[in-house]
């Protein structure tokens, strides 16, 4: 498995998306694994909401890099990690 922890400042106009049960978090690495994303406890800070993701299976040994997409049928986020 591969957890991911994000963090980002808390805005009370994208709180609604964030919530939104239509976010939609997916994960794949270089080598072409796809992975299933599950949520782990996170908290909401009066200023900060700090989330973690947990993707299973992890990335093979060979694997370079993981790239995570976060999509709200209003916006969408990509991240590719190391």
């Amino acid at each position: 498995m591969l957890v991911v922890r994000t963090a980002r400042p808390h805005d009370e106009d994208d709180q609604p998306k964030y919530l939104d049960a239509r976010l939609r978090w997916r994960g794949w690495d270089d080598v072409g694994t796809n992975t299933a994303a599950t949520a782990a406890p996170g908290s909401l800070w009066p200023r900060l909401i700090v989330d973690n993701r947990m993707y299973e299976p992890g990335p093979p040994d060979d694997a370079r890099t993981f790239t995570v997409v976060a999509e709200h049928p209003t916006a969408q986020a990509v991240v590719e990690l190391p």
